[in-house]
């Protein structure tokens, strides 16, 4: 398999998983960036909210619950929530709603922007299947 197939099989294989009505649970998100391999995980990275060192610095986490984003960790955030999204993080309460209204925002926008990949990627799977077919076909025609 070609890496190119790999890695959007691995993108939609995430994007199935968030898609799934079975995503009741939190899931994290991040990439190793020394394999670009991508991470899903009902537990956090070691990393996650680190209190003292750079987010940027660090391999971006997202963080869904309930199939919805909640947090993601290179986007700015007020200076208290990053340790209350780690201790929720490793008791597994629901995450209180301690951002400003921007960052609320950004979360919608976030939402606006997994459907119109859903999208995407069902147009896409349309548009394989409907190939698919049309190749079946072709191989009816000719007795093969």
């Amino acid at each position: 398999m070609s890496s190119s197939f790999t890695t959007l099989l691995r993108g939609v294989a995430a994007l199935l998983l968030l898609w799934c009505d079975a995503s009741a649970a939190r899931l994290y998100q991040w990439n190793d960036p020394r394999t670009g391999t991508t991470h899903l995980s009902g537990h956090p990275p070691a990393w996650y909210r680190k209190a003292g060192v750079d987010p940027m610095a660090l391999p971006r986490v997202l963080v869904f619950d309930d199939g919805t984003l909640i947090d993601d960790t290179h986007r700015l955030v007020l200076r208290e929530t990053p340790s209350a999204l780690r201790a929720n993080a490793s008791t597994g309460a629901p995450a209180e709603a301690t951002a400003d209204d921007s960052a609320v925002a950004a979360a919608e926008t976030e939402a606006e922007l997994v459907e119109r990949l859903r999208g995407i990627l069902s147009d896409w799977d349309q548009r394989q299947t409907d190939r698919a077919k049309a190749i079946l076909e072709e191989a009816g025609a000719r007795g093969e």
